[in-house]
């Protein structure tokens, strides 16, 4: 069991703006999600609703490191096949990330 699991508790969705919709917990009440979407609305320009959304991030904010001990021996890991279907959308996804120089 996930501590954070989407299912365990269920979710929500409340609308931001028009086209920006948020996943919540279902178990908020009415008043809570009101308010919780009126301070998203007041700090929405806060949040990355889109790819293009994240220009001008320091790199060293979102940067992860994995750290290994010294004396370990790197191995490097054979490539694996994408589902077809799916390797399209995933060359979109990546585009979108390097156009706005994210990768």
């Amino acid at each position: 069991m996930s501590l954070y699991s989407m299912e365990e508790f269920g979710s929500s969705t409340i609308e931001i703006f028009p086209s920006n919709t948020l996943n919540i917990n279902k178990n908020l009440e009415k008043l809570q999600q009101e308010e919780l979407a009126k301070i998203l609305q007041k700090h929405s320009a806060a949040s990355a609703w889109e790819y293009t959304d994240m220009k001008g991030i320091y790199p060293k904010t979102c940067i992860h490191h994995i750290y290994i001990e010294e004396n370990n021996r790197l191995i490097r890991q054979p490539q694996r096949r994408m589902n077809p279907n799916l390797r399209e959308i995933v060359k979109e996804e990546l585009q979108k990330l390097v156009n706005v120089n994210f990768i």
